[in-house]
């Protein structure tokens, strides 16, 4: 028998800087959302650019997840506040959507999980369950949709007189469900919508007699295409495994490569909200043991490979993890161009190279200014139905982006000032420069020249402290650390952030050798 794995390879991900489908979104949404990783559907944000090394490293997770490699798949994206990893994580949704159907013939179906439950089987059931849903309601047409109703109004037709008006309330549930869930777009509504339903399924069967609930069961059932609300467990046992969970759906996911993605991976619970014992359905997921095409992605802070090791996730295969930090300026230049011309922004080099200068080659700023530019050049309607940026007001955009900039920084320095590392976050930035690298000693060294009595334990405090607010990063590679938001330094300097020659002013630096 040939045991061998085909590997269907795809495409090598190329940033070309061109209009995309997943562009087209209407100015008003794009700054009413202002976060553009909010603004999504099954092709990713808008105006996402660069990134291809990290699409491609994904890319070859799925080449390997398509073929039956589920053992060891799990991706991981760790990178400071703001670098943009809810945008590339969307942009990988949108990677998944789009790939053809497994050697197998499964439907690839990403599924986004949330990171307080996301070690909790029950949780990844119902979540998984609603992505099964979702997508059938969506893909089924009209005609099929008419002709499952007709098979379904037959059997209220078949019941007892007793029981037919009971019936008929189970029908009209889930004609009007079907209805509804083929016009959701947002995943938040989606889910409203599926807890009413859910909700008013269980009063109704719990209310029925022994004999009517096999009609209402069956009724359900057969909606499942219309409304999805009854591929969820044959029956509810406790504390599931997540095999239990996939074994009670009886092969409703059978048909479908599903890819679970979790943000803020970080804040992923330790311990199984269900048994508080050592959690283990992420770890059957990474071990390719949850009884089902399951694979995993998670994108949180740096320290999230840390996390994802105390829930049992101790190898994850190098060529698998990535860590996102600052987007070139070619790349930003990408952004800005794609948002113009989708907007038919005219007039508008000044402001593109303002708003490349000014975002500091991080994610995070150029969502701001790109926010604020549209927003200000966006009241200048001109005959050809876009914009003309000469007639807008260039200085009070530039001035509400440096804002959105400035109220960033407070958000990461708050964060210290929580921790009580601000002080020593401040002694380390008049010593940080971006092309610098410490290793761990040099950096213990740093502080201890304005804090003497620095322990050992304190020092690891203000490290986590310091990576999480954005200030460092760990470059696993040279096992040194690096500035992680080169102008977050110079904002905890007090010192000016605009730009000079491409880069942050900077003072000359000075401190003893170590």
């Amino acid at each position: 028998m040939n045991t061998q794995t085909t590997i269907t390879e795809l495409p090598v991900y190329v940033d070309t800087g061109g209009l995309r489908p997943q562009d087209d979104v209407d100015h008003r949404s794009f700054v009413a959302y202002r976060d553009r990783a909010k603004i999504i559907d099954d092709r990713g944000p808008p105006f996402f650019s660069g990134r291809a090394h990290e699409i491609n490293v994904f890319r070859k997770v799925l080449e390997a997840v398509g073929a039956g490699i589920l053992a060891d798949s799990t991706f991981v994206a760790e990178g400071p506040p703001g670098a943009g990893k809810t945008a590339l994580m969307a942009q990988c949704i949108g990677e998944v959507s789009a790939c053809p159907r497994t050697g197998a013939g499964r439907q690839w179906l990403p599924v986004v999980i949330h990171s307080s439950t996301s070690n909790s089987a029950q949780a990844v059931g119902r979540a998984v369950d609603r992505a099964v849903a979702s997508h059938l309601a969506k893909q089924i047409n009209q005609e099929r949709r008419d002709a499952l109703l007709a098979d379904i109004r037959s059997l209220v037709e078949g019941v007892d007189s007793k029981d037919r008006q009971l019936a008929k309330r189970a029908f009209d549930l889930v004609s009007k469900a079907g209805e509804t869930l083929s016009r959701v777009d947002s995943t938040d509504d989606l889910n409203t919508v599926f807890d009413r339903i859910d909700q008013q399924i269980r009063t109704m069967v719990n209310a029925a007699s022994k004999r009517a609930r096999a009609v209402m069961n069956d009724i359900f059932n057969r909606g499942v295409s219309i409304t999805g609300v009854s591929v969820g467990p044959t029956r509810e046992i406790s504390n599931p495994s997540i095999a239990d969970v996939v074994a009670e759906r009886g092969g409703a996911w059978g048909p479908y490569q599903i890819a679970l993605f979790v943000d803020e991976g970080q804040n992923i619970p330790v311990e199984s909200p269900e048994t508080t014992g050592p959690a283990s359905v992420l770890t059957m997921i990474h071990e390719g043991k949850a009884g089902a095409s399951l694979s995993l992605a998670v994108f949180g802070l740096p320290g999230t490979s840390s996390v994802l090791r105390k829930v049992g996730i101790s190898r994850v295969v190098a060529e698998r993890k990535i860590t996102i930090g600052t987007l070139p300026d070619d790349d930003c230049a990408k952004a800005v161009r794609r948002c113009f011309a989708q907007f038919k922004v005219r007039n508008c080099q000044k402001w593109e190279q303002a708003i490349v200068a000014r975002s500091h080659q991080w994610p995070q700023h150029l969502a701001g200014y790109l926010v604020s530019a549209i927003s200000e050049i966006s009241k200048h309607l001109d005959q050809e139905g876009g914009f003309n940026a000469a007639l807008a007001d260039f200085p009070k955009a530039i001035e509400d982006g440096d804002r959105s900039r400035k109220d960033y920084y407070k958000q990461r320095h708050d964060g210290l000032v929580a921790d009580n590392q601000d002080i020593l976050a401040k002694h380390l930035a008049h010593c940080l420069r971006e092309e610098e690298s410490f290793s761990s000693e040099e950096l213990r060294d740093v502080l201890l020249e304005k804090e003497p009595g620095l322990t050992n334990e304190e020092f690891a405090k203000f490290r986590s402290a310091a990576i999480h607010s954005g200030l460092l990063r760990f470059d696993g590679d040279q096992q040194r650390y690096v500035v992680a938001i080169p102008s977050f330094a110079a904002f905890l300097r007090e010192e000016p952030t605009e730009p000079t020659g491409g880069r942050f002013l900077r003072p000359s630096r000075s401190r003893s050798a170590t």
